[in-house]
């Protein structure tokens, strides 16, 4: 689309940008794009090309370009959802698909570039209380007849610790992720769901 071209034009002028600079990078996070596709078990050999694209392999290219920039150890962590993990109710099975294909390809990376001193980690979000949600759960609140309060204890009945993580949070995880303290840490996904997921 016209949009995720505009993404890719900005993401290889960035490239450019760090060759042209010899700048030099100790960490990157990539937050991979939202899979959007049709609600259908079996999507179109062009919905997939499409997804493929948009989803996977544009994103993996950009993060290709950018590995040369690195220098001595380094950190990278690939946003990704819940959908990697179980099946999610009214998601897709083509956007788990490709939740799962980032896990599998951020463990190859791990074990690759390891040798280089490059560590590679998932973090797998679940509810975060952006505004974005926080206007969800108000304008739900206003078709229930309720108040944002009580909307909001029925959006996370099913979250063992009843909440939606704060950006904050997620911010102090990622955080931990490019500093000193888990330098021994690489090939891990981290479900940041409050306990949502219930596989081992």
């Amino acid at each position: 689309s016209r949009g995720l071209g505009d993404v890719y034009k900005r993401q290889l002028e960035y490239a450019q940008w760090l060759k042209q600079s010899e700048t030099k990078i100790s960490g990157l996070i990539l937050i991979t794009p939202r899979p959007v596709v049709a609600a259908s078990l079996f999507p179109t050999q062009d919905e997939w090309q499409e997804l493929f694209h948009s989803s996977f392999n544009g994103p993996l290219s950009f993060l290709q370009s950018i590995i040369p920039f690195f220098h001595g150890k380094g950190k990278i962590i690939i946003i990704s959802g819940i959908t990697s993990l179980e099946i999610m109710p009214g998601h897709p099975s083509a956007f788990a698909v490709i939740r799962k294909m980032w896990l599998a390809q951020a463990k190859y990376l791990a074990h690759h570039l390891g040798p280089e001193g490059l560590c590679v980690n998932t973090l797998s979000l679940a509810g975060v209380l952006t505004d974005y949600d926080k206007l969800k759960i108000m304008k739900k609140a206003q078709t229930n007849n309720c108040s944002y309060d009580d909307q909001y204890k029925q959006s996370v009945s099913n979250v063992p610790l009843r909440k939606y993580a704060a950006p904050e949070e997620i911010a102090s995880i990622i955080q931990f992720l490019l500093s000193e303290a888990s330098n021994h840490l690489t090939g891990i996904n981290i479900p940041c769901d409050g306990g949502f997921t219930k596989c081992y």
